[in-house]
């Protein structure tokens, strides 16, 4: 059974690692003779650096979060520990397609440290819960700070009070109304046909396991100890500031000036866009996606060398440290079930 779950893992690392060289020597191939050597020559490598040591601390700050919500759980497993199995689900990640077997391989590790299925399950729950919630605070913070780059002026808290305050009013009793109206409709065949057909797929239910998975995880977390609370929040704040810090970082080593706040949008769009790729790890796509989004900001000559740090910070680095631990931790706990 371990060949078995080793090949696709092997084949999954080849076409992450195929996709992407290819796809960085397209782009290299249409800059016109500006190659990684010519690029790396104009590099200030002690920015290069400072990138590694912020990948280093995005890695950690995940950890940090997971820790809190595992004692917050009453699961006393090392910090040390969560490091290397947040890298290893990295690693799964990046080889397998949509980025999709992250998730369930959290759940695998965080049970091999004595955590039950529910427990584990719903600590990756509220993990990811945490990550979602800090990701939507950010997308009105990127409009605000475009729509005040571009001139258009931001209206004050008073403005906003006093000229949607009705709006929002009005608003609410549409949706109340809209409310009333979806109760007389589940009458109707057609909605009844809708239903039964999402409860057949299964995908109600999942959503309902997720919320219930959810709560559950943050009555326990809340019960124990609300302070871990802020602790987990606060990390979560600091893998969001130190990630958005790497795409200036790279910029800034390339000798080009730019606001860090200007980059979060573009950052943004990408997180959620790879996530649609269907290859391991958005490997192809996200080179593509790259380019598209940040040429206009690095200007043509310099997108190459741009995607190139930035895959080598977020990605092969994960590849190649996330595939140690993985190896580790699979190995540890294959060799704790034969015995």
């Amino acid at each position: 059974m371990k060949e078995k779950g080793e090949r696709p893992i092997g084949k999954g690392l080849w076409y992450a690692l195929g996709f992407s060289g290819i796809s960085l020597y397209f782009i290299f191939k249409g800059l016109e003779g500006i190659g990684p050597a010519t690029g790396f020559a104009s590099v200030d490598w002690l920015w290069v650096g400072i990138g590694l040591f912020v990948q280093v601390i995005v890695w950690f700050t995940k950890a940090l979060r997971m820790y809190c919500i595992a004692i917050g759980m009453d699961a006393p497993v090392p910090l040390g520990r969560f490091f290397q199995i947040y890298l290893a689900t990295c690693f799964m990640s990046h080889v397998t397609p949509f980025n999709s077997g992250g998730t369930p391989l959290q759940i695998y590790l965080l049970k091999r440290q004595g955590l039950s299925l529910g427990k584990a399950t719903a600590l990756t729950t509220v993990d990811l819960g945490l990550n979602t919630i800090m990701f939507g605070l950010l997308i009105p913070l990127a409009v605000l700070i475009d729509l005040n780059r571009t001139g258009i002026r931001i209206p004050s808290l008073s403005e906003l009070v006093l000229k949607w305050l009705p709006f929002g009013v009005g608003l609410s009793v549409v949706l109340f109304l809209a409310m009333k109206l979806l109760k007389r409709w589940s009458r109707f065949r057609w909605s009844r046909n809708l239903h039964a057909f999402l409860s057949r797929k299964g995908w109600l239910q999942r959503l309902k396991d997720e919320w219930h998975r959810f709560k559950e995880g943050w009555l326990l977390l809340t019960r124990r100890n609300p302070l871990l609370i802020v602790g987990a929040g606060l990390a979560t704040v600091a893998y969001w500031l130190f990630y958005l810090l790497l795409a200036p970082i790279i910029i800034w080593a390339m000798g080009n000036p730019v606001s860090f706040w200007r980059l979060i949008g573009l950052q943004l769009i990408f997180n959620f866009a790879q996530i649609l790729v269907p290859t391991p790890g958005g490997s192809g796509g996200s080179e593509l996606l790259l380019t598209y989004l940040f040429r206009g900001v690095v200007g043509g000559a310099g997108i190459g060398l741009f995607v190139l740090l930035w895959r080598g910070y977020t990605y092969f680095s994960s590849l190649i440290v996330g595939g140690f631990f993985f190896w580790r931790l699979t190995r540890t706990s294959s060799r704790s079930m034969s015995k």
